[in-house]
């Protein structure tokens, strides 16, 4: 027999994504798990608390380390159910963080937005890039 979970997702990608955060937080509670490389939350640290203070809702940072062990995913699920009490799930980054994100979200039953590194390339070398579609598309 095979084990699935489902969850909840919200990918989103475009201009000024970081600096909206809070207000996806919002939409789900007060607190978020946010989840990622230690240089790219380094990087939307920043914009996020920003974000979060217009928004008046928390976040919690956890370093992803590149370990994708059960043992690892299971204490950020103990971290964001008992501690953070969070909310929802911000994965910051693709492959291994994004899946560690979802992963983490479906285990502890909360919704996981996804940012991948794009969002935050865009975000520091605006103009560089080339002009990214808006989009968001919501599962669940």
């Amino acid at each position: 027999m095979k084990n699935s979970a489902l969850t909840r997702c919200h990918y989103v990608s475009g201009k000024k994504t970081i600096s909206d955060i809070g207000r996806y937080i919002a939409l789900t509670g007060r607190k978020a798990l946010v989840l990622g490389t230690q240089s790219n939350l380094a990087a939307i640290k920043p914009l996020l608390a920003d974000s979060c203070r217009l928004h008046q809702v928390e976040f919690v940072m956890e370093r992803f380390n590149g370990h994708d062990s059960r043992q690892e995913i299971n204490r950020m699920v103990a971290l964001a159910i008992c501690k953070v009490n969070a909310s929802i799930i911000v994965a910051i980054g693709n492959g291994r963080v994004a899946a560690i994100g979802e992963a983490v979200a479906g285990l502890a039953k909360l919704p996981v937005m996804v940012i991948p590194v794009s969002a935050v390339t865009e975000t520091f070398f605006p103009g560089e890039l080339p002009e990214p579609t808006q989009y968001e598309r919501s599962f669940g």
